[in-house]
């Protein structure tokens, strides 16, 4: 039966015993705010029961992510469901499996912390934990082109390497950014890795927010369309709608 001792060999995890006999583990993982991401693991009849509790919704709320609306959970409920996990509506992370696949789900359940740290940073840096400019670019893409195949938080996996984006557009894969330059390096990386894509059918296309500053959006759009299509929100507005 797993126990502390058992966990104490997987690197930076804390393991403690709570007061119902589950086991509360804190991984190495930490949200910006130095949070450690953690979870609760219970074993009945040979079946472990993994649940966060509804701790990194709530964690991720005390970052001021405007998760009140549960569109705005997408990202999370993609990663989560990727790897086996399940989002519930009270925003729970849970997974049940048998107990001899342990080694198996402990490398998916550091994954999982792993993934949502990493999403957690990308939002950040793009300036956007209310997901404003996100819905926007949503709203946006479906008035355009109502007909057209939308889907939210779509992830592509290339030599191995796990990337997402904010939509598939038809066969666009889409990210809307904030004219800063991070934003902007994070996205030249990604449309270089993605390069293949385009080689099976897909396009790339970023969308900087051209809408306060447009010369500083004007200047991130010129480096972005050196490796990819770069449009600022006001040009893409201003194209005619197609019913």
């Amino acid at each position: 039966m797993l126990t502390c001792d058992k966990l104490s060999h997987i690197s930076g995890w804390q393991c403690s015993q709570a007061p119902d006999d589950s086991l509360f583990v804190s991984t190495p993982v930490t949200l910006l705010d130095g949070t450690p991401l953690g979870f609760f693991l219970s074993i009945d009849n040979g079946i472990a029961t993994f649940s966060d509790e509804g701790i990194t919704i709530f964690a991720l709320r005390n970052q001021h992510f405007d998760l009140d609306d549960r569109r705005n959970w997408k990202g999370i409920e993609r990663i989560a469901s990727n790897l086996g996990f399940t989002l519930l509506e009270d925003g729970e992370l849970t997974m049940s499996f048998p107990e001899v696949e342990s080694p198996y789900w402990f490398g998916r359940i550091t994954r999982l912390v792993g993934d949502i740290a990493a999403w957690e940073q990308e939002r950040i840096a793009q300036s956007d934990t209310r997901f404003t400019l996100t819905r926007e670019v949503e709203d946006l893409l479906r008035r355009i082109e109502p007909g057209r195949e939308l889907t939210l938080s779509p992830r592509v996996t290339i030599d191995g390497k796990s990337m997402d984006f904010d939509f598939l557009w038809g066969d666009t894969y889409v990210d809307a950014i904030a004219p800063k330059a991070r934003s902007t390096s994070a996205r030249l990386r990604k449309a270089i890795m993605a390069r293949p894509l385009e080689l099976q059918g897909g396009h790339i296309m970023i969308i900087v927010d051209d809408r306060e500053d447009p010369k500083k959006s004007k200047d991130e759009i010129d480096v972005l369309s050196q490796v990819c299509k770069a449009i600022g929100f006001n040009e893409l507005a201003q194209r005619p709608m197609l019913h």
